[in-house]
């Protein structure tokens, strides 16, 4: 043992200790008690004493990652918590701490996931998902694909029924328990969606979108097609699948389809504000078929829409059409500009509202950090380290929000 060259050297915040060919760091902000322990030994000069203890305090760094995660024995686990991280996601996280990557989407994944009471789909979903080259968003969330039909009027429906709206920023949900759990029963019920390749073999020649799933909301994960589709109880209909399959583990903000309206969709939401109550499920004037109404009925239909009489001869019926389409149209369109005025303002101002809250939840994020890198009371840093989480949670969907804000424009 005394012939390994040993060095210990304390600066600043960090110590830094090699034995042989073995070393270890020691920040003072992650594990403030070993740091006083092994200080103290260093200012006293305990050399021995510290080349005795050394794969003790090893053992002990290892058991605390980051304030995040930690291994005790070879199983991976998250601060605070006492359920195992499953093997493969605990083989992932570990490598993208150990290249020095962002590792937080992975436990904000593996805290959802944790929310599922299902422990076969704990232990297979992240399997699943590497498998198939299913990413993850930078909340956690996972991004499947699924086919859909689109009806005449543009709207998009489940394939199967043809009755579940999967309109883009759609939310679709069905309780759990009406999901079959049995992955042996290859095709049941339940709300299916599906990793790329196998949805675009399925689905060639029809519509694919990409769909938002929370961990939590996996139901079974199918025996049946090399294990490439699922069954959820919930899912959000965020775009129109891209062409590429890549092959990213995550995805961020600007990679993700943010939810757009058709038009129908948007006159609706303008009218809704501006507080108009225009049908736009009737037929635009140029569509309705005036020529099987008489000359009295056209004009009693154009009063009820605007409150406006023609005041033709019913003789002349053929002027009346003409009429009642000029006037139903002109009325139409100065609708859809005052309220687009009136709805582009609000929007403006949501933006606005929405960047101030951006601004506060940054500056509460910075504060929050601060304190726990000063923190030396290890309870209270854990409870400090959950804060700063729920803090970066807050500005990422704040950041969401502002991108849907900006693509309605």
């Amino acid at each position: 043992m005394e012939n390994k060259q040993f060095s210990a050297l304390a600066v600043e915040n960090t110590i830094h200790i090699h034995y042989g060919s073995d070393a270890i760091n020691i920040q003072k902000e992650n594990n403030p008690e070993l740091f006083e322990k092994i200080f103290n030994m260093i200012v006293k000069q305990e050399v021995n004493e510290l080349q005795k203890r050394f794969f003790e305090f090893k053992e002990e760094l290892e058991k605390y990652t980051q304030g995040n995660f930690y291994f005790n024995g070879n199983k991976l686990f998250l601060k605070g918590d006492s359920e195992e991280i499953p093997g493969l996601l605990a083989k992932k996280l570990t490598e993208a701490k150990d290249a020095g990557a962002d590792f937080m989407p992975l436990i904000r994944f593996w805290k959802k996931l944790k929310q599922n009471p299902d422990e076969r789909i704990k232990t297979q979903l992240y399997g699943f998902m590497t498998h198939n080259n299913i990413p993850i968003t930078e909340l956690g969330d996972v991004i499947c694909e699924k086919g859909v039909d689109e009806l005449e009027n543009g709207k998009l429906v489940d394939c199967y029924t043809k009755t579940i709206d999967n309109t883009i920023g759609m939310v679709v949900r069905i309780p759990r328990d009406k999901v079959d759990a049995d992955p042996n029963k290859t095709c049941s019920h339940g709300l299916h969606v599906g990793a790329p390749d196998y949805v675009r073999n399925i689905w060639s020649s029809g519509l694919i979108v990409e769909v938002l799933v929370d961990p939590k909301d996996f139901v079974s994960i199918p025996i049946d097609y090399n294990n490439t589709k699922a069954r959820v109880c919930k899912y959000k209909v965020i775009g129109l699948a891209k062409k590429e399959n890549t092959k990213k583990l995550i995805y961020d903000f600007d990679d993700i389809v943010v939810p757009t309206f058709g038009n129908m969709e948007e006159q609706k939401k303008r009218d809704k504000f501006n507080g108009t109550a225009v049908d736009h499920s009737k037929k635009p004037a140029d569509e309705i078929d005036f020529t099987k109404m008489t000359a009295k009925a056209i004009i009693e239909y154009v009063e009820k829409q605007i409150g406006e009489k023609i005041t033709l001869s019913l003789k002349n019926k053929k002027a009346i059409i003409a009429k009642a389409k000029k006037m139903l149209n002109e009325l139409k369109s100065n609708l859809f500009d005052a309220s687009s005025q009136s709805f582009d303002a609000h929007l403006s101002k949501t933006q606005e509202q929405l960047q101030q809250k951006l601004d506060d939840a940054n500056k509460k994020y910075e504060e929050v950090r601060k304190k726990m890198k000063e923190c030396i009371d290890p309870i209270h840093k854990q409870q400090l380290s959950s804060e700063v989480d729920k803090a970066e949670s807050d500005i990422l969907d704040i950041m969401t929000e502002i991108r849907k804000t900006k693509s309605k424009k």
